[in-house]
């Protein structure tokens, strides 16, 4: 979906002092499976830690605390 959006976007930029900077936006296959990775790594990360918690707990334990 990115791809779609981004792909070939111009864009400008006026700074403080008047400069002005443009550029383009490239998606390229090799970002789109770069950004899966991350989104993947930081998926696990974040789910691990509440994972393992549940993994450990009593399942008559856990029901009661939802």
């Amino acid at each position: 979906m990115a791809w779609g959006v981004f792909n070939g976007y111009t864009v400008s930029t006026l700074g403080s002092n008047f400069s002005q900077v443009v550029f383009q936006f490239r998606v390229t296959p090799d970002l789109l499976v770069q950004g899966l990775q991350w989104a993947l790594v930081i998926g696990f990360a974040g789910g691990l830690l509440p994972a393992l918690r549940a993994a450990t707990l009593p399942v008559t334990a856990a029901l009661r605390e939802s």
